[in-house]
């Protein structure tokens, strides 16, 4: 019996394997593309490689079992590695650097259209507010704790007051 599989289904997988990777290389820049739209903090950063990384985990398992009866190989991940490397550092960087000189005119955008929703959540917010706070009654011990606390405050001024004269 012969187990080897004929070259040219070989050669098609591979290809297809450098594809599977093009897609992952343009996954990875709509990725970065977002993470620029929410500045550089690093909590964006762990968040939306966390996201890209188990997406194209996804992506690598469903086309290894796909099209390679799951069977995974080296030279396959490096055709997905060489595939999502070529096109990052060719297309890749073209594009996100022509998105990178319109950054500020893409987040007015994004900021206009998201200023209507933002403003109804706020008037929601205040509107709940009131109505769940209007229900709660302070307990008289709250209230005095406020006016102690301005008392007390006074005090201490005072003392350091008569601290600095009688010396």
């Amino acid at each position: 019996m012969n187990y080897s599989e004929p070259l040219i289904s070989q050669v098609v997988i591979f290809c297809r394997a450098v594809g599977c990777g093009i897609i992952l290389g343009v996954l990875y820049d709509a990725v970065s593309f977002i993470r620029m739209l929410f500045g550089e903090r690093k909590g964006v950063y762990v968040f939306f490689d966390t996201v890209y990384f188990l997406a194209a985990s996804f992506i690598s398992f469903f086309f290894m079992v796909l099209y390679n009866s799951g069977q995974v190989r080296f030279n396959l991940m490096l055709a997905e590695l060489f595939g999502g490397t070529a096109f990052h550092f060719s297309l890749g960087k073209y594009i996100l650097g022509r998105c990178y000189v319109h950054l500020s005119r893409i987040r007015k955008f994004l900021a206009f259209l998201v200023k209507p929703f933002v403003k109804v959540a706020v008037k929601l917010k205040k509107f709940s507010l009131k109505l769940f706070c209007a229900r709660v009654k302070k307990p008289p011990a709250e209230k005095n704790k406020e006016k102690n606390r301005k008392k007390f405050s006074n005090i201490g001024k005072i003392l350091l007051k008569n601290k600095n004269k009688s010396v």
